[in-house]
């Protein structure tokens, strides 16, 4: 079976290791299309889900078979195994567009084709850093180094643009103490 956990963790760094580049590069306001679930798709959705699929097409060369439900792509069958992976490449892709740092990537793999079969799920907070997650029933929170400088960063450089004071959210925001 996938070692899910460890899969995930490595398309989480190869987000972290770009995203601040991607992201600085600009031009990403306008719309690609839509994607299956209806939103529509920015090229940091597009960047993100081509990171998640380059990895999902590595474990399916090594021989595993899953079936791909993605918000952008849809379903994309890998061989005709009984395990799921769901895949929301950017969740506040809204967010990260607009440099707002509050945005994720969320994948979860399940034994089967419902909810109540997950093995396991995995959330990385790509702004701050945080990956956490459920596998083999234990939870999981991990903070990259790295984050720490991304996140003031990308914080003072929002607040900077939107003429917010630093510290403003402080009180109110668990991810800026």
């Amino acid at each position: 079976m996938i070692n899910g956990w460890d899969v995930f963790q490595d398309i989480g760094r190869t987000m972290r290791a770009g995203v601040a580049e991607f992201l600085g590069r600009g031009g990403g306001l306008v719309p690609l299309g839509t994607g299956a679930g209806g939103d529509k798709t920015f090229p940091v959705d597009k960047w993100a889900e081509d990171i998640v699929i380059d990895a999902l097409e590595r474990v399916h060369r090594d021989g595993e078979s899953f079936t791909l439900i993605s918000e952008e792509a849809g379903i994309r069958r890998f061989g005709d195994g009984k395990l799921t992976i769901l895949v929301d490449p950017i969740d506040g892709s809204n967010n990260a567009k607009t440099g707002v740092p509050f945005f994720s990537t969320a994948i979860a793999l399940l034994n089967g084709d419902k909810l109540s079969d997950l093995a396991v799920g995995y959330v990385i907070n790509l702004a701050m850093g945080t990956n956490s997650g459920r596998c083999g029933g234990r939870a999981h929170t991990v903070m990259d180094p790295a984050s720490i400088r991304l996140r003031r960063t990308v914080s003072r450089s929002w607040h900077s643009k939107h003429r917010i004071p630093p510290g403003t959210f402080r009180s109110s925001c668990r991810c800026y103490r």
